[in-house]
């Protein structure tokens, strides 16, 4: 009994360093995305923006364009290319959240939902899927 505690508790970290790890990876990609765009020229207008549990990764802008970014990160392609992560109920999310924002936040130009796949190994590298969704 004592044995499967303390298996229980090692478990237990190694989940909670794993959870750390890919938090800081996907906080590492949203840097590199966001510098990204501003290098394309885009302001940024919020980031992170939340709507109860669910959340748009970036929201920036240039001239009359708005767009909804999501980023996905991956340490390296081994289980699947980031953007393929983005399925349908995330984009449904994504929509619902950006309707709340424009609620708040009234923009007469267009609009456009983009992802951005953040890939560090073997090499860095960066894919901007325009008009994603």
């Amino acid at each position: 009994m004592v044995a499967f505690a303390v298996m229980f508790k090692r478990k237990d970290k190694e989940m909670i360093q794993k959870k750390e790890s890919t938090k800081t990876t996907g906080d590492r990609g949203e840097r590199i995305a966001l510098n990204y765009l501003k290098s394309k020229g885009f302001s940024l207008l919020e980031k992170q923006y939340r709507y109860g549990r669910k959340e748009i990764d970036l929201i920036v802008s240039k001239e009359q364009l708005l767009v909804f970014a999501e980023i996905k990160s991956r340490k390296n392609n081994h289980f699947g290319y980031p953007e393929a992560s983005v399925d349908f109920r995330k984009q449904e999310a994504i929509w619902e959240v950006a309707a709340c924002y424009l609620e708040q936040h009234p923009w007469a130009g267009d609009i456009r939902y983009d992802i951005i796949a953040v890939t560090f190994s073997p090499k860095l590298e960066i894919v901007h899927f325009e008009d994603a969704f």
